[in-house]
């Protein structure tokens, strides 16, 4: 998360899924601790990677979440960049996950 600046949680850019619920929250790294703040006004809900865990065991079983991991860039950068901005930005977060995802699941 911090080599890539990634947040977890609920996506600010909206749902994938109409019928899925929000998970109430977005945890990202502030200062080098993990933060988890309300989706809607920001108020703090825990702190650490054992409140997130709480926080997503908590979740009601038996149907779909809207939970994503993201980064951002900002947009003028990213056009500015061109073509190489898939190889120089995007990719080496893509091949990351890529890995974590595969050391979760073998």
């Amino acid at each position: 998360m911090a080599r890539h600046r990634l947040a977890i949680g609920d996506y600010t850019g909206g749902r994938f899924l109409p019928g899925g619920s929000r998970c109430g929250f977005t945890a990202r790294l502030e200062e080098g601790a993990l933060v988890i703040r309300e989706t809607a006004g920001g108020g703090i809900l825990g702190t650490g990677w054992d409140d997130l865990a709480a926080r997503l065991a908590a979740l009601p079983a038996g149907t779909w979440h809207d939970l994503h991991l993201w980064t951002e860039w900002p947009a003028d950068a990213a056009i500015a960049a061109g073509p190489a901005f898939a190889s120089d930005a995007l990719a080496p977060v893509l091949t990351d996950l890529a890995r974590v995802y595969v050391g979760m699941v073998g």
